[in-house]
């Protein structure tokens, strides 16, 4: 049975999710130039204000700059880079404000073993009705079983599973993060589409030395996912296929019943 380190994890979301209205980040650019990260209306946003150097040309006002690829110092003197952005506003009290979708650590995706991370709303989720894939992962507390899956794209094997409140897809070979996150964003939408539920929203990520996944300092933070898919229709339900095996069969001949038509059907 697998164990994941889900406590570092939170601590990373956790300071994360701290940032708000009020309470922010203080970052500083290679010019010194002082920097606010805070939240407005759930969106990261970061704030400066106007320099005496900077010059706005009145047809444009910033309308086409953003901070992609700007590198960051913050209060623990971590570096990061902002991915995606989008200036948003210059208001009349000489604030420039810039909305931010995407940012991550400075060593990011110098590993190769990564996590993807959603915040998991729908508890007891039950993989076992529709997947005969299952695996275990527990954490540092607790013992779980069956909370997961394994499959493999382009044969590289991947983990899908729910823990304490996330929702978890890692890649178990190496990838770059390009690769791994076009594959995790496809395997989300496979499995809302076969379960008719998929967390989304928001999304951290984690990188890792190797993929025992043991413990980290780099992570990255998006905002560009759609919202949570959740309906009650779902295409594949294996409690329905069940429902036609007759009742008055032994348990063995049930047993290799659904062994055949899982095989036909699944």
């Amino acid at each position: 049975m697998d164990k994941r380190y889900i406590s570092i994890i939170k601590k990373h979301i956790d300071n994360l999710k701290e940032i708000d209205s009020e309470k922010c980040w203080l970052l500083l650019d290679n010019e010194d130039t002082k920097y606010c990260l805070l939240k407005e209306k759930d969106k990261f946003i970061l704030k400066r204000n106007i320099k005496e150097n900077d010059k706005f040309d009145s047809n444009q006002i910033l309308k086409n700059s953003n901070l992609n690829s700007k590198i960051f110092i913050n209060e623990k003197q971590e570096k990061l880079i902002i991915t995606d952005s989008l200036f948003k506003s210059l208001d009349v009290i000489g604030t420039v404000t810039y909305s931010v979708t995407s940012f991550e650590s400075y060593n990011f995706r110098k590993n190769k073993f990564y996590q993807l991370v959603i915040n998991n709303e729908k508890k007891n989720f039950r993989l076992d009705l529709i997947f005969n894939n299952l695996i275990s992962i527990s954490t540092e507390t607790n013992m779980i079983i069956y909370n997961g899956i394994t499959y493999e794209i382009k044969d590289t094997p991947f983990n899908l599973y729910f823990v304490n409140d996330y929702f978890v897809i890692e890649n178990l070979e190496e990838l770059d993060f390009e690769i791994f996150e076009q594959y995790s964003r496809t395997s989300l939408s496979c499995f809302g589409i076969l379960t008719g539920y998929v967390p989304r929203k928001e999304g951290y990520y984690f990188s890792y030395a190797n993929n025992k996944f043991e413990n980290t300092k780099e992570y990255a933070y998006t905002s560009d996912f759609v919202d949570t898919y959740d309906v009650s229709y779902k295409p594949i339900n294996s409690n329905l296929l069940y429902s036609f095996i007759p009742k008055n069969i032994t348990e063995t001949e049930r047993g290799e019943l659904e062994k055949k038509l899982e095989k036909i059907y699944f």
